[in-house]
């Protein structure tokens, strides 16, 4: 048995168990083995201490008084290394441990012994369950709350010990670090206002940073969304602009349907004058036909008997030509010296016979030589001959057939009637002159077309309608603005009372959340300490708080252990004291949330009154839903009477700049018609010198043209004459060449017979001239010979064909004036023909073009409303003139053409918007899907039904402009502006919180170090230094981010509790101071995670001393390993761990405390005695292990306890400082002074 209600040394020989004894000491406190082994390279403290089953240990305690005894046991749990504790009513009886055998009880039986000796015994106890008894721990758990009845019985004092677990580790600790110290203060901090539960030190701030991102760019789309009026106005003038085109094609189809009867009727009349005029041309072809045979037959008579007449004449003429072109005058010549050639030649061959008489061998020889070059040149003269009249008979063959074609073309031309141009130039002179009177008459006396007059009618008709339509529609518009006045106050009365139902339902819901979570309240708040003790402690003190700061869990709430239970009938039980005032709350009735009924009573009337405020609010959004549908729809009246009056009073400025203007156009049109008159008049007479000139030019042509033919003609008969001549010149050489050759056969012939005349005495000379002479003369008499056919022929001609000549040519003359009358009567008819053809025709076109005109513009009519306007279904009024196609189509051409750009621009500028609202996957993108989705499957049940063509393209696209519009009604956004503003007031909330974590912490701090303080008073009495000043600081509040924290958190607080209420009454954005404080909000946020600060990190921890004279600063390991001694480090521990203890105990705890000192050698017995003094002062023993009693230190200590090799303790009390050594006295006094 160890004794440890004073101060004790405990001896013996190392490795007795002397500390592994003093170790079981923290277990008293509930100290973990693990924290007890720390550092000591050790690991199983129970199985080592406690081996067997009946192993145990026993700690007796005092309560508040020497007579409250109390004895906890220890025992090892089987199978584990874990500890299991009894507590026994009552103090320390070794019948417990050991029975009637004398042997130990083990486990097992121990506490059905001890209860069976009528002792009370607690149920084994684990050792977090036994600290909670034995510390008084409050903790909040059902567990605890069961153990609370043992703590009261059991516990070492009558107020929690919470904390003195670890003191009881520290006092037993070898060898304490800066850091342990420091470690200390950590779980004294870790949550010393919620006692039991040693949670984490990090605090979290639970918002991630991609989320308050999401919020920030959610925020600012919803503004540029809500600030993009550019487009929102765009659109709204685009759907107005579509709107009216489409009731301007309207009105166009309205306007074609009435030129479509009218253009039916036209057609109709047109048909009927057709049929009249074509019977007149048919009359008059049969009648002209029959007399253009009777003039074509008398015109070709006369033409054949031309032609005759021309042939008999062509003959004479051409050969006539032929005998000129072979000079057959000459040739008459040359046959008339004929016998006179014959005559020289005889006398010229006598003379040379004379001559040659002389020589008749010679002569003979040269006759025979001369009779053989003769009849050569003769056989090749015929030859020759027979060439010349093969081609002159080839010549007169291709002459004749070029001659008869001459003659064809000479008879077609003549029997060609007349060119058809001719017979138009000739029927269009004789209109010209019919119109050149009639255009000159009406140049006078015409008037403006019948189209204009009608025209100006129709103006006057129509300025008449749309005056009348103006003023309908200015009625109408009239009712448009009130219905708008009207629906905007009811939707600003259905807002209000939307903003007041969602106000009610607000504070109705938030009232409900503030009594679920006072049912619940967290821990820490004033509602939860207060639920935690006795009603009857509390209910007192409940009438005066105030219900809002129940949940708060900054105020630090904390039960006077102390306090006294008013009791039943207490004349001061209804008297509470608040500082220096005392109040009697009897009269005050109690609170509803002080009772659990009370709050659920409170709780049920809650969600009746909630459900009320949320069927008023469906009501008011209902109302307001449908006050916003009116007014939408009023809106849409509006617009389409605003455009439907402006179309009306642009109709209207239209009609009567179109009366006006059909009225200058009557004018300027009578003015045009006779001008025209006059310059057609000038035109005829231009045209008919145009038609003169033309003809004589024709006529000129074709008489160029027959010239050209001709000319043909003879060329061909040329190119034959040269191609005869060239072959008869050919022959001609042939024949001289011949007669050159026999010239000088007969010369060389002759000069050998000279030469032989010579030998004879003959004179060549004369006989040479001779002979020339007598060549000439035969060379005459056979050309003339050769060309006697020639010169018979020519005689023939003269004779018989040459006479008829001029009979010939004067008949041809006559025959060709009665040809030419004959085509000119003919022609005349002809043109007569034509002038009455094309009159007819003209009219029968003129008709035709204007029926197939008014045909077209039916067609043209229908195809337009049938195909482009038949579709539009609404029309607006319009004044479209005449009602032409040209017109309408233009108009509805240009119409379409604007709706497909307006319908395109709209299209592109809702694309740009929705562009712009599904840039971020928010709400506002899921509303416009979910707006789209309607769209398609309204579009696909529309195709499912077959109507899908008649919701046309401009109908669509308005119908999707107006659906994406509505979100910039308030009543279609609020809710999502509000989700916004709820989302923020989160993060302001979750920033109060956290900051107010981290106030509270550094405010548990400030009190700490204040604690810690005021313990260090009463612990006094080390000479060896002075001023000791220890320091328990934070600087969590020095975290960049806390300013902007602090900034939201001053925000949030600095709002009014019905701000819920005004934020539904007018449901804006953030604003931009708001945005900015969550933007640096976010900005301090980590990447990843959320922001977290470990309150340990801050935490600091120092010393400040002086010795000897020395002022000294420890806040770190280095600078206390740097003492001078490791007593001193020693010193300052114990005064450290007293303030700890001065901490948990209180200033009037009973519980006492024991420190152990192991191997006490290394203090001096000076501080020893100054360290147990402090120990007395504070209610603390010392045990101290040493192997041997030193008598210095051994005088310092109340008793001793020697431990045995076998096991035993014994007890033994100090020696008096008097019966000592002197030398050990003389110690002892020392360290006493």
């Amino acid at each position: 048995m160890l004794d440890l209600r004073e101060h004790t040394m405990a001896v013996g020989e190392n490795g007795v168990g002397k500390s592994s004894f003093m170790r079981l000491i923290p277990l008293f406190y509930g100290a973990t083995p693990e924290r007890i082994l720390r550092g000591t390279q050790k690991h199983n403290l129970i199985g080592y201490t406690l081996p067997g089953p009946s192993s145990a240990v026993a700690y007796e305690y005092e309560r508040e008084s020497e007579d409250e005894l109390r004895l906890a046991v220890l025992f090892a749990k089987p199978g584990v290394e874990r500890p299991e504790f009894v507590i026994i009513d009552g103090g320390y009886k070794e019948s417990y441990f050991v029975d009637e055998n004398d042997e130990f009880v083990d486990r097992d039986r121990f506490k059905d012994r001890v209860e069976a000796m009528g002792v009370d015994v607690s149920p084994r106890f684990e050792l977090h369950e036994y600290r909670s008894v034995i510390l008084y721990e409050h903790r909040h758990t059902k567990e605890a709350r069961s153990l609370r009845p043992w703590a009261a019985r059991h516990s070492l004092g009558p107020s929690s010990l919470y904390g003195l677990d670890l003191i009881a580790v520290a006092m037993t600790s070898e060898k304490l670090s800066f850091r342990d110290l420091q470690n200390l203060v950590l779980d004294r901090l870790s949550d010393v206002g919620f006692e039991g539960a040693r949670g984490s030190s990090t605090r979290q701030l639970r918002k991630d940073r991609a989320d308050v991102e999401s919020w920030l760019a959610n925020v600012k789309h919803a503004q540029d969304v809500l600030n993009d009026t550019t487009r929102k106005k765009q659109i709204d003038e685009q759907i107005l602009k579509v709107g009216q085109i489409a009731l301007d094609l309207g009105a166009l189809r309205v306007a074609s349907e009435k030129s479509i009867d009218q253009r039916a009727a036209s057609v109709n009349h047109l048909d009927q004058e057709i049929g009249t005029i074509s019977r007149e041309i048919e009359n008059f072809e049969r009648d002209s036909k029959d007399t253009h045979e009777r003039l074509s037959i008398a015109l070709g008579h006369a033409k054949s008997q031309l032609a005759s007449a021309q042939t008999a004449l062509e003959e004479i003429v051409s050969r006539e030509t032929h005998f000129h072109s072979i000079d057959v005058h000459a040739m008459v010549k040359e046959a008339e010296h004929q016998s006179q050639y014959a005559h020289d030649k005889q006398a010229t061959s006598s003379e040379l016979a004379s001559l040659t008489e002389l020589a008749k061998d010679a002569q003979r020889a040269l006759q025979n030589t001369l009779n053989a070059i003769a009849t050569g040149l003769q056989v090749r003269k015929e030859q020759l001959q027979e060439q010349r009249e093969a081609a002159g008979t080839k010549h007169d063959a291709q002459a004749e057939t070029v001659e008869q074609e001459r003659k064809g073309v000479l008879e077609e031309l003549e029997n060609q009637p007349q060119a058809p141009r001719m017979a138009q130039i000739a029927e269009q002179i004789a209109a010209h002159q019919a119109s050149v009177g009639q255009e000159e008459t009406l140049s006078r006396v015409a008037q403006a077309p019948q189209a204009a007059q009608d025209n100006q009618a129709q103006a006057e008709t129509a300025l008449s309608q749309v005056n009348a339509a103006l003023a309908d529609r200015e009625v109408l518009l009239q009712r448009a603005n009130y219905a708008i006045k009207s629906g905007e106050a009811q939707q600003a009365s259905s807002l209000q009372a939307l903003s007041q139902a969602e106000g009610e339902l607000a504070r109705a819901d938030e009232f409900r959340e503030l009594l679920k979570t006072q049912l619940n309240p967290p821990a820490g708040s004033v509602m939860a300490v207060l639920r935690e003790r006795p009603p009857e402690l509390w209910t007192t003190t409940a009438k005066v708080l105030d219900p809002q700061h129940l949940l708060r869990g900054d105020l630090a709430p904390r039960f006077d252990e102390f306090a006294r239970s008013p009791a039943q009938g207490d004349e001061q039980a209804e008297v509470i004291n608040i500082g220096p005032l005392e109040l009697n709350v009897g009269a005050i009735d109690l609170p509803h949330w002080a009772t659990q009924d009370g709050a659920r009573a409170q709780l049920a009337q809650a969600a009746a009154q909630l459900a009320r405020a949320r069927e008023d609010h469906d009501v008011a959004l209902a109302a307001a839903k449908r006050a916003q549908s009116e007014l939408d729809s009023a809106r849409r009246d509006q617009r389409t009477a605003e455009h439907e009056a402006k179309r009306a009073k642009e109709n209207r400025d239209e009609a009567f700049a179109a009366l006006e203007r059909a009225r200058k156009h009557v004018e300027v049109e009578r003015l045009r018609v006779r001008q025209e008159h006059t310059q057609a008049a000038v035109s005829l007479r231009a045209k008919l010198k145009m038609l003169a000139d033309e003809s004589a030019a024709l006529a000129r042509d074709e008489r160029v043209r027959r010239a050209s033919l001709m000319r043909q003609f003879e060329e061909r008969v040329t190119a034959l004459k040269f191609e005869r001549d060239t072959t008869l010149a050919r022959l001609t050489e042939e024949a001289r060449a011949a007669e050159a050759s026999a010239v000088d056969q007969r010369a060389s012939a002759q000069d050998a017979h000279d030469r032989t005349l010579a030998g004879l005495g003959v004179d060549p000379v004369k006989v040479k001239a001779l002979r020339d002479r007598l060549g000439q003369l035969e060379a005459k008499l056979q050309a003339i010979a050769s060309n006697a056919h020639h010169v018979l022929a020519w005689k023939t001609f003269e004779r018989d064909l040459l006479p008829l000549k001029p009979e010939r040519e004067e008949r041809e003359f006559e025959l060709r004036k009665r040809s030419d009358q004959a085509g000119q009567d003919l022609g005349k008819h002809e043109t007569q023909v034509l002038s009455k053809r094309a009159e007819l025709t003209s009219a029968e076109a003129k008709m035709r073009s204007a029926r197939i005109s008014d045909q077209e513009e039916l067609e043209s009519l229908r195809r337009l409303r049938d195909k482009q306007l038949g579709v539009f279904r609404h029309a607006g009024p319009v004044y479209v003139g005449e009602g032409l196609y040209v017109d309408i189509n233009g108009a509805a051409q240009t119409l379409l053409s604007s709706l497909v750009g307006s319908t395109q621009r709209l299209e592109s500028v809702t694309r740009e918007l929705c562009s712009r609202m599904r840039e971020r996957s928010s709400p506002i993108a899921h509303w416009l899907d979910s707006r789209q989705a309607d769209r398609d499957a309204r579009l696909q049940q529309l195709e499912e039904q077959g109507q899908a063509e008649a919701f046309l393209p401009h109908e669509r696209a308005v119908e999707w402009a107006r659906a994406v519009c509505e979100w910039f009604e308030p009543l279609t956004h609020r809710e999502y502006h509000i989700a916004l503003r709820h989302e923020m007031d989160g993060y302001f909330a979750a920033a109060e919180s956290f900051v107010n974590h981290i106030a509270n912490f550094e405010s548990r701090v400030n009190e700490l170090n204040g604690q810690f303080q005021r313990s260090l008073v009463q612990a006094s009495g080390f000479k060896r230094f002075n001023d000791l000043q220890i320091t328990i600081s934070s600087s969590a509040t020095s975290s960049p981010a806390l300013k902007a924290l602090r900034d939201m958190r001053d925000v949030s607080q600095s709002r009014l509790s019905s701000h819920r209420t005004a934020l539904a009454s007018n449901p804006k954005l953030p604003s931009d101071e708001e945005i900015a404080l969550v933007r640096a909000f976010r900005d301090h946020l980590p990447d990843t995670g959320s922001l977290q600060v470990n309150l340990d990190e801050h935490v600091r921890l120092s010393f400040q001393l002086t010795e000897m004279g020395r002022l000294i600063k420890i806040d770190n390991d280095r600078s206390m390993q740097g003492l001078s001694s490791t007593g001193l480090t020693l010193l300052i521990t114990m005064m450290f761990l007293l303030g700890f203890v001065g901490i948990v105990r209180g200033p009037r705890s009973p519980a006492g405390l024991t420190w152990v000192l192991d191997e006490v050698g290394r203090v001096s017995p000076s501080n020893m005695l100054q360290c147990l003094d402090v120990l007395s002062q504070q209610n603390v023993s010392a045990v101290c292990a040493a192997p041997s009693i030193d008598p210095a230190l051994g005088a310092l200590f109340a008793s001793s306890h020697l431990f045995e090799d076998d096991g035993s303790i014994s007890r033994a009390h100090a020696e008096p400082i008097a019966n000592l050594d002197p030398r050990i006295t003389t110690a002892a006094a020392e360290a006493l002074q």
